[in-house]
């Protein structure tokens, strides 16, 4: 155990390695993260697009041809738009994934090639706006499908 000093260059290669196996690291952990927001945000999306479009397939069942359309037809407006802030969420999610992943890829790079205290022009407000913006649009699109719903109601009058 009593051998000679580590040399500069061994020590140097010891640090790249150990640098390399965190950048290794960090990557599996990004891919999961990647996996793991791909899967709810497809989830989320779907199930408000889901949930606006039953409602509004449900409530074109119940008219009658024959009749005038009942009062509550033009509330189905709702339900449009909160399949339109479906999508929007849904694109703002891919927008935030996509600089989330550019902004790693710069970081990757940054390490690997040893300029990590360089500075750098952050993402991160486009990682907070592209955020703001899928929740933002999202929690719309749930808000009109509450609306609608009592919208709907109000205008409901079921055959007795």
């Amino acid at each position: 155990m009593g051998g000679e000093p580590m040399g500069a260059a061994e020590g140097r290669e010891m640090r790249e390695h150990t640098v390399a196996d965190e950048i290794d690291h960090l990557a599996d952990l990004h891919q999961q993260a990647d996996t793991t927001q791909a899967s709810l945000g497809k989830w989320l999306i779907n199930a408000l697009w889901l949930m606006h479009a039953g409602v509004i397939v449900g409530t074109l069942t119940k008219i009658d041809g024959l009749n005038a359309p009942p009062s509550y037809v033009g509330k189905l407006w709702f339900f449009v738009m909160g399949i339109l802030f479906a999508y929007i969420a849904g694109a703002a999610a891919w927008a935030n994934y996509a600089v989330r992943t550019a902004s790693f890829l710069e970081t990757r790079r940054r390490l690997i090639n040893g300029s990590i205290l360089e500075p750098h022009a952050g993402q991160s407000g486009r990682l907070r706006w592209t955020g703001g913006v899928g929740i933002g649009a999202a929690l719309v699109s749930l808000l009109l499908l509450i609306v609608g719903g009592f919208a709907v109601l109000q205008g409901w009058k079921p055959n007795l």
